[in-house]
């Protein structure tokens, strides 16, 4: 995590910079024209957002800020701002995992920082279907309860789980059908279990539920025979149950 806060913050400076420059240049151009003052006000306000953006976002995840207003009001900048930083990475040719494991992190911080005391049956888990073992030739995207619980793969213990907190578990094959479910189900709060780029579209996409984002392990490359660190997944039900 501080290596991607290290980073983010370099993206920060280079947005200020620009911003910066763009604001003095303009300045500089003329100040009789009222359009003109109105632009150097935008790009003003631009600059003292991203620079609000930077301070408040390494002092919540260093854990320096554990106000939930100051954190809910942060995060929605920082979806406003996402798709400029991820271009700006893109542009810059560096790895996009960065601003989305932290779009992740903040995201998991504000949930962390509420009250839960849900009932097991509220909390819907939504797992890849890349977690089953490619070999498996049992159908769990229907039904999770076809697992024969081989003990192969991390199925095993998410059954076990499921059984112990009473939550609901469904395998989605894909973001459409994972909606659909959540729309059937209707949740109280969802576990989302996914890479990267899964986990923070989903986090932008649902705004009512709240959706903690468990990064799932890939020994054997993107999508192929996942797997899932056990321990974070069931701390997070227990957090949500108020189990602790």
């Amino acid at each position: 995590m501080d290596k991607d806060l290290k980073y983010l913050n370099k993206i920060f400076i280079f947005l200020v910079m620009f911003f910066l420059i763009s604001f003095l240049l303009i300045l500089n151009s003329s100040l009789r024209y009222f359009i003109v003052n109105i632009f150097n006000l935008i790009i003003f306000m631009i600059i003292v957002k991203i620079l609000l953006l930077a301070i408040v976002t390494n002092l919540i995840l260093k854990n320096k800020i554990m106000n939930i207003n100051i954190m809910k009001m942060n995060f929605l900048f920082f979806k406003i701002f996402y798709p400029v930083i991820e271009s700006l990475i893109i542009i810059l040719k560096k790895d996009k995992h960065v601003i989305r494991r932290i779009l992740i992190n903040l995201n998991n911080k504000i949930i962390y920082n509420m009250d839960w005391k849900l009932k097991g049956e509220d909390i819907l888990i939504m797992l890849p279907h890349c977690l089953q073992l490619d070999d498996c030739s049992l159908k769990i995207t229907s039904n999770i309860d076809n697992c024969k619980e081989c003990g192969r793969c991390d199925l095993k213990e998410i059954l076990r789980m499921k059984s112990k907190y009473n939550v609901l578990v469904h395998v989605a094959t894909g973001g459409t059908l994972a909606r659909k479910k959540i729309k059937e189900i209707r949740p109280k709060a969802i576990i989302a279990v996914a890479c990267e780029r899964d986990l923070s579209e989903g986090i932008k996409d649902i705004s009512k539920i709240p959706v903690f984002g468990v990064l799932n392990k890939r020994p054997n490359g993107p999508c192929f025979n996942t797997k899932i660190d056990i321990n974070e997944l069931e701390n997070s039900i227990k957090f949500l149950i108020n189990d602790r």
